[in-house]
């Protein structure tokens, strides 16, 4: 069975959308005011070309949207094409963002375990602070990042609402993007609050030392304060009147 394929003519233009990181959209609008099964077929075909993951398909007031976390093909009158394009790329931005973050939650959860005992630790030396430091350092930064995305996957409908903001909204829904913002969070949280504790032990172990050397600064000048005044008495009492 043959592949179907665009018809040449109604391609309008593919391009790559730089998202987060490394991430690339492939981008292909094709304005068809018929939106026909085989035109659909097509790019979906295109879409999921060496792909595991299914795609996504839209079809919203006469438009079409089949879309991936590489490639996305918008099929819409040209009149419309353009915001719908727009609203694919803003959509592709934010879920980019959210995975990006994600696969940052996983590898923070693998090194949690390791980590997890540090809270215990008393005898943590300066490198595996360090470490410490920089891995609470990154789920800090995790945590910001879902927060400044909150806002995009949580947009109030629109009144009017408008054919690309439905698209968006549509697709968040699809994608599920509200409930993995949420796992995020909540993963993001467990990992800041066990090295915050890892880092309040640290702190700790800091702080004791400097205590504890303070205390034997104070306990030689102590001694050698009572020294001084031994021989200072000695030599006062060798003294002849």
């Amino acid at each position: 069975m043959m592949t179907p394929r665009l018809e040449p003519d109604l391609v309008v233009r593919e391009e790559e959308v730089p998202l987060v990181g490394a991430d690339i959209l492939r981008l292909r609008s094709v304005a068809d005011d018929a939106g026909s099964e085989a035109g659909v077929e097509a790019a979906l075909a295109w879409v999921t070309e060496g792909k595991a993951l299914p795609a996504t398909v839209l079809p919203l007031y006469g438009t079409h949207v089949v879309w991936s976390p590489a490639r996305a093909v918008c099929i819409a009158p040209a009149d419309r094409l353009g915001q719908v394009c727009d609203a694919v790329v803003e959509f592709s931005r934010c879920e980019s963002g959210i995975r990006d973050l994600e696969a940052g939650i996983v590898a923070g959860l693998s090194d949690l375990d390791g980590d997890a005992t540090a809270v215990f630790d008393v005898d943590l030396d300066d490198a595996r602070r360090r470490q410490l430091a920089g891995r609470y350092r990154a789920a800090v930064g995790i945590q910001a990042g879902l927060a400044r995305l909150a806002p995009q996957v949580h947009t109030p409908r629109l009144h009017p609402p408008t054919l690309a903001g439905q698209i968006a909204e549509r697709l968040r829904d699809r994608t599920r993007l509200a409930e993995r913002l949420e796992f995020a969070v909540q993963q993001a949280e467990v990992l800041v609050r066990v090295y915050e504790q890892c880092g309040q032990r640290a702190s700790d172990a800091v702080i004791s030392g400097r205590h504890l050397r303070l205390e034997w600064a104070i306990v030689v000048l102590l001694a050698a304060e009572t020294l001084f005044l031994f021989v200072d008495l000695l030599a006062s009492s060798s003294t002849p009147t």
